[in-house]
């Protein structure tokens, strides 16, 4: 089968840039601003007709009826005004009477979600296996073509389609995917855009949760869900409205073939973040029965939901038997109130000692214990943040690698057993999007999850992995790139990391600079991050990280605060210099290379976030190892105030490309995602809010003033909770 390479030689001509979201009109520099929606339009005919010299400009869409709905959905929220959708019962026979560029749509290949591709001159033709192959088909023929489905409401196209088509060949190939199930889990417990889209009621949150559905489409999903929230059992009137709004979501996910999950918790007492959750206090079996039929019934009565993923909570342990036997039961009644249902649970991850949990004479971390739940409940193996399965995880959790998940995970496909994996590409709090920085090292380690688990099928002889569902934490500062690429990985599992990022920007101008630039940035940052362990120094802290601290529960890696490096010995100095602060400098430096080599560039809403996020990347970096140098040098009894006015110098540099980026915001609720907001979730602000702020650059130069001035000025906690939270 054609590697995603295969795509790369028939990509052609220049494009311009559009945006579903924020129009075509351009300022001077490139950049967009009007917010306001261009979509494309669509005919529909009995009988497709040749179209006249004057329509030959635009691109024609031959699809037959059972496909129309589809076609013309995915058309219409597209940025071009002269693509016309028309029915034919053969279509591929009626695109020989079609002048201009022509593209075939039509069902032929039984393979679930596969699609062969064939042109000959103008004319494409795409034969789906199914409703989403088909549409998988037409999305790479458009690719063919010069189109980029960027962003959700983002899309590139070609100014000319005869243009962009010339010279374009499709070869006979058949396309199939490498993994079955590929999906998305919109964590909606933060305050994201999938919250407002997906759960909250409102004409505007549903048209963007069409455009939302319609993107993973586009980017070879088939599996969409979200976290449900509690909200809906605390309120009549707000779970009414929820249920409709929830109806018309499932509507508008089935009609393009999508299948829909929810994902819920199991116990009240690990419920940390207002999930949606089962069981409350201690309850006998007769009672947990009839508390997850009331609820389960409250979720799923006439919604037909497709999936559930259940999950544990953090920081969370029981004993197994009862953690066995409450989550059988969740199976059992789960399919008496919604028969055929699949199911699915959550490996979290957490090395902390109360947690683990002794079962057969074995001592377990308490989530692997799912492995042993009912077969029908299918374990998701979780990984946090941008580490991976195959290498050192930092400290994260508490981990130095998830070993005994990567074991699970390859026992399970080496025993016959079904399994799926669960990573992130964007972890939130105070770790990326949110300090804000840029990190394509995600898609690196997610290359490096599917490369290494294939690895190890073929020299097993054992089958790959069949389930991959990635945990998604927001678009903007460059992470939808994160969901774009690792999806189409997963369906075509690439040679290195380098074919899907050019892939994802050939069509741009210096678009093979840019992606020169991002997999060189991915490289640098996983040396540095990852294998130096520089992510703690890279990522930013709140109150409540201070806090687990003390009681020696961490989430994300650990690093020492300023006064802990002012009380060190000298050789505990030197490690830390010559560890990750080196390794940062050495980051630093990778970074303004990268920068230097896209600034040039020809500015548009795509590059311009590119370089938003390599500079911001490359300030944050410069900061971190000024105030880190600036504890260390004191310690050293040098003076440290040159480092403190760096350090103040680059956080006023960070303030004007932040500045220039959330001016910039695909999203069309830009302000819920960058200011303090009512929302059912635990944390009443967007999920860039600290990000505009620049709350923990700010509240590290606090902590290093006080450590250093010996003051004790209010250090911002740069997080605050819902009330009653």
């Amino acid at each position: 089968m054609p590697g995603m390479r295969a795509l790369l030689g028939v990509i052609v001509g220049t494009v311009v840039a559009t945006t579903g979201c924020r129009g075509d009109d351009t300022g001077a520099d490139g950049s967009t601003t009007d917010r306001g929606s261009t979509t494309g339009s669509t005919a529909a005919d009995d009988t497709a007709t040749s179209t006249g010299s004057e329509e030959a400009t635009g691109l024609t869409v031959l699809v037959t009826a059972e496909l129309h709905p589809a076609v013309a959905e995915f058309v219409e929220l597209m940025p071009a005004s002269d693509i016309s959708v028309l029915e034919s019962d053969d279509p591929w026979t009626t695109a020989a009477t079609q002048a201009g560029v022509v593209i075939a749509v039509e069902l032929g290949d039984p393979c679930e979600e596969c699609y062969q591709l064939s042109s000959q001159d103008t004319r494409f033709r795409v034969r789906g296996g199914d409703l989403l192959g088909a549409q998988y088909g037409l999305a790479h023929a458009m690719e063919a073509l010069g189109v980029r489905f960027f962003a959700p409401g983002s899309t590139l196209v070609p100014p000319s389609w005869p243009e962009a088509a010339a010279g374009v060949v499709l070869p006979d190939s058949q396309w199939e995917p490498d993994i079955a199930e590929r999906g998305v889990q919109l964590h909606t417990l933060h305050p994201i855009e999938g919250l407002y889209a997906f759960w909250l009621p409102g004409e505007d949150n549903l048209e963007q949760a069409r455009v939302i559905a319609d993107w993973y489409v586009k980017q070879r999903a088939d599996l969409l869900q979200w976290v449900a929230l509690e909200d809906i059992m605390l309120d009549p009137a707000v779970e009414g409205a929820w249920r409709d709004h929830s109806s018309a979501l499932l509507e508008i996910l089935h009609a393009r073939g999508l299948r829909a999950g929810v994902g819920i918790q199991l116990f009240g007492s690990g419920n940390l973040q207002r999930a949606f959750d089962l069981l409350d206090g201690e309850l006998d079996e007769a009672g947990q029965r009839d508390a997850m039929t009331e609820r389960l019934g409250l979720l799923l009565d006439g919604l037909p939901f497709d999936h559930v993923t259940i999950s544990f909570g953090e920081f969370f342990g029981a004993s197994a038997d009862e953690f066995l036997a409450s989550l059988d039961l969740f199976g059992e009644v789960l399919q008496e109130v919604a028969p055929g249902t699949t199911m699915s649970s959550v490996v979290h991850v957490g090395n902390y000692e109360d947690i683990y949990v002794d079962y057969m004479g074995e001592s377990y971390i308490f989530y692997l214990l799912a492995q042993f739940a009912d077969p029908a409940i299918v374990p998701w193996v979780h990984t946090v943040m941008y580490y991976n399965l195959y290498e050192d995880a930092g400290g994260a959790y508490l981990h130095d690698e998830f070993d005994a998940h990567r074991e699970l995970l390859l026992s399970r496909l080496e025993g016959g057993q079904d399994v799926g994996y669960f990573p992130e590409t964007a972890y939130w709090i105070a770790f990326d999007d949110s300090v804000p920085t840029y990190l394509p090292l995600y898609l690196l380690s997610r290359f490096i999850d599917l490369d290494q688990t294939r690895t190890r099928a073929e020299a097993g002889g054992f089958p790959m992995l069949q389930r991959h569902v990635l945990f998604s934490t927001g678009y903007e500062w460059g992470y939808w790139q994160n969901d774009y690429a690792s999806l189409r990985m997963s369906y075509t599992i690439p040679e290195g990391i380098d074919a899907p990022i050019t892939e994802m920007l050939a069509p741009l101008p210096g678009g093979d600079v840019l992606a020169q630039a991002v997999v060189a940035l991915a490289q640098a940052q996983h040396d540095a991050l990852i294998e130096a362990r520089g992510a703690a120094y890279l990522a930013g802290r709140d109150g409540i990280i201070d806090v687990g601290d003390l009681g020696g529960v961490l989430s994300q890696p650990d690093r020492p605060s300023f006064a802990e490096i002012l009380a060190m010995t000298p050789q505990e100095r030197v490690a830390i210099a010559d560890g990750p602060l080196a390794a940062l400098a050495q980051l630093a430096t990778a970074t303004e290379d990268a920068l230097a080599q896209v600034q040039p560039l020809e500015a548009g809403p795509w590059r311009d976030e590119i370089v938003d996020g390599i500079e911001i990347d490359a300030l944050r970096t410069r900061f971190a190892l000024a105030v880190f140098g600036a504890a260390v040098a004191a310690a050293e009894g040098q003076d440290p105030a040159p480092m403190r006015a760096d350090a103040e110098a680059r956080l006023e540099q960070a303030r004007a490309v932040v500045a220039r980026r959330h001016a910039a915001l695909w999203s069309p609720i830009p302000q819920l995602l960058l200011e303090s907001w009512d929302n059912p979730t635990l944390y009443p602000y967007g999920y860039l809010e600290k990000a505009d702020t620049l709350c923990y650059w700010e509240r590290e130069l606090v902590e290093l003033g006080n450590a250093l001035d010996g003051t004790n000025s209010a250090v911002p906690a740069c997080i605050e909770l819902a009330p009653g939270a």
